[in-house]
């Protein structure tokens, strides 16, 4: 099963009331909703996550890390795809998978967090 995450990342998606042009976002809710489903199909094996562009903050970052600690316990195999590389929340959004692929031209930026 193959999901691209490109854009703004929520909660929830409102249903369209008229023509939509803009983008859809990616739903944390619509996620759960899939990673229910996959775990009792026994045909799916695994999950690769195309992670090209998340904007949201870190509570959604948490969030969407949960989803995919979730598809991992379920015993699919997880795998993230970063094409364009990425930084401090990517990483750590990856870091829930069983694997992290890169491109080969990619910039990984893994600066931290500041605590005080």
């Amino acid at each position: 099963l193959h999901v691209t995450i490109d854009g703004a990342v929520t909660d929830f998606v409102a249903p369209p009331r008229f023509f939509r042009f803009a983008p859809t976002p990616t739903s944390i809710h619509g996620l759960e909703k899939l990673q229910q489903l996959i775990a009792k199909d026994g045909r799916v094996r695994g999950v690769l996550i195309t992670l090209r562009a998340m904007r949201g903050g870190m509570a959604t970052a948490t969030a969407l890390r949960d989803v995919i600690s979730k598809m991992k316990a379920s015993g699919k195999e997880t795998a993230i795809f970063l094409p364009q590389g990425g930084d401090t929340k990517e990483l750590y959004v990856a870091s829930a998978a069983n694997r992290i692929f890169v491109g080969p031209q990619t910039t990984i930026a893994p600066v931290g967090f500041a605590s005080r």
